[in-house]
């Protein structure tokens, strides 16, 4: 389904394009939606890389083994 054009928001672009986007029924990386995602703790971490409080996630994909409370970024 198409996104809700009046809660569209960029939560983070780049030169490249879109990355991060949200209405007010689902996040997406790029043009896709990102399945499961709780849309009140969504956070970015970087280009690359989000999570809430049940997953993260590497480009709008699960990583089912990480755990988003202990989750970071060592680089």
């Amino acid at each position: 389904s198409a996104a809700d054009s009046p809660s569209f928001q960029v939560l983070e672009s780049d030169s490249s394009g879109l990355r991060y986007a949200k209405d007010k029924n689902a996040i997406y990386y790029q043009e896709n939606k990102i399945a499961d995602c709780d849309l009140s703790s969504f956070s970015v971490i970087n280009e690359n890389y989000s999570k809430d409080k049940n997953f993260v996630y590497f480009q709008g994909k699960k990583i089912n083994t990480a755990i988003p409370s202990h989750f970071e970024l060592l680089i």
